[in-house]
């Protein structure tokens, strides 16, 4: 799976000599770009748009990948308050010379 499977016009960009993800508004419709200001914007909304359109497009793939190694999913609740609840979950490899203890709260 590539990105653009999931962004059909994702790019990284270089500008400065700084490279960069470039995901046009068109491929997350429901963000305006009032709310992708990065300076007045909403950053949670960026982040939910984010993920509905990665979960939509990971659901249209024509041959899904065969491992679940990446998984988005979006509940509805439909009590008095609508609440849209995202799950984003990531199997990863990490080598055991990488694991340590964590430090205790203090």
């Amino acid at each position: 799976m590539k990105p653009t499977d999931l962004w059909a016009n994702y790019s990284l960009e270089t500008v400065d000599t700084v490279q960069g993800i470039f995901i046009p508004l068109t491929d997350l419709p429901g963000l305006t770009s009032a709310e992708a200001n990065a300076t007045t914007g909403n950053g949670g909304e960026v982040i939910r748009q984010l993920l509905f359109a990665a979960h939509e497009g990971y659901a249209s793939l024509p041959t899904p990948p065969t491992k679940t190694t990446i998984q988005v999913t979006i509940t509805n609740d439909t009590g008095l308050r609508k609440v849209q609840n995202f799950l984003a979950s990531f199997s990863v490899v990490v080598p055991e010379t990488a694991y340590q203890m964590e430090n205790e709260p203090a």
